[in-house]
């Protein structure tokens, strides 16, 4: 007859009973005797069932004591502390809050002439960014828009051109649009990988290549690979508003760098008011006096221009709170109203 065919497992970490080869051949041993010599009536299958039930015995324990070996907690009921999400931490490094600093202004297309400031002043004439905190984020022609004026407008790194060095594909592209005297006195063009690079620094993302159709925008040549700038058109007019941005509070956690804001329009037109957090300014009648329900208080105009305001954390509980998300590269991801 066969032998039982039972392998061998690793040594098991305290196993309760260790089936052996010596324990394996002992007990075969005792079951061949059993079989070949004449047993007691009834007694044959008594002694057969106890030798199968002990096979079961030893093999049972040793189960038990691999998977043990393999997982020490089994068999404990008691529940293991889930990690939670680590907790924001307050940035102290100046280093970290000036970079954050710098991004901030950058996406607010803040001049070097208010760099630094808090509250910082922000002016949107004639553009789309404001959106920013209407719709809690950026398209992806606002972020090109962005990169654009930053390097034309911010940073001077356009170079000057001519009609010369336009192709003709781009004269022909830009129709009326241009003529030879706009050239001649506004043009100015940087190269397309230039762009891409500055837009991955701030967003850190891959540039779609566009020409930017808007005031401070650029025209870009795909044959060439240049953006050029001061070809769109003018601007003209003049425009009163004005957001204030109080950072107040910087913070950290695993993946992301936070920085919290108080934000609030300024109109500082004919008749100067202070609205109770960011209003969208361009259905806004300047004729309406201080009892409309968006105005937190009324302000005096500058003979410079300015309002004779200027946002603190005593507005806290009058004006909106924002939170800018960057991730540890510094990239801006997003800007939520707490």
């Amino acid at each position: 007859m066969d032998n039982a065919n039972v392998n061998q497992p690793e040594t098991p970490t305290e196993p309760a009973v260790e089936l052996t080869p010596e324990l394996e051949a002992k007990l075969n041993e005792i079951k061949l005797k059993e079989e070949t010599k004449p047993a007691p009536k009834g007694k044959k299958g008594l002694i057969a069932a106890v030798i199968v039930l002990l096979l079961m015995i030893a093999c049972a324990c040793v189960v038990v004591a691999l998977n043990k070996s393999k997982n020490p907690n089994a068999g404990d009921n008691t529940q293991t502390p889930t990690s939670t999400a680590s907790s924001a931490s307050t940035i102290e490094d100046t280093t970290i809050k000036a970079k954050l600093d710098e991004q901030i202004e950058t996406i607010h297309l803040v001049g070097k002439n208010n760099t630094g400031k808090n509250p910082l002043t922000v002016l949107y004439a004639y553009t789309d960014n404001d959106l920013l905190f209407k719709n809690q984020g950026l398209t992806d022609d606002e972020k090109l828009f962005i990169v654009i004026k930053k390097l034309h407008e911010i940073d001077n790194e356009f170079e000057r051109v001519t009609a010369k060095d336009f192709s003709a594909a781009a004269i022909k592209e830009l129709g009326d649009r241009v003529d030879s005297d706009t050239f001649a006195e506004y043009a100015t063009r940087i190269k397309a990988e230039t762009v891409a690079e500055k837009y991955e620094e701030i967003f850190g993302e891959t540039v779609k290549h566009k020409t930017v159709d808007a005031c401070g925008g650029a025209f870009y040549s795909e044959d060439t690979e240049y953006y050029y700038a001061d070809v769109i058109g003018g601007c003209g007019g003049m425009d009163f508003r004005e957001i204030q941005v109080l950072k107040t509070k910087y913070e950290e956690t695993a993946d992301a760098y936070t920085v919290d804001a108080l934000v609030t329009s300024v109109y500082r037109g004919e008749k100067c008011y202070v609205f109770k957090g960011f209003q969208m300014l361009d259905d806004w009648d300047n004729k309406k006096d201080a009892s409309d329900s968006r105005v937190y208080k009324t302000c005096t105009a500058k003979s410079d221009g300015s309002a004779d305001f200027t946002l603190s954390e005593a507005d806290a509980e009058n004006v909106n709170t924002y939170r800018y998300t960057f991730d540890k590269d510094f990239h801006f991801k997003k800007i939520e109203r707490l």
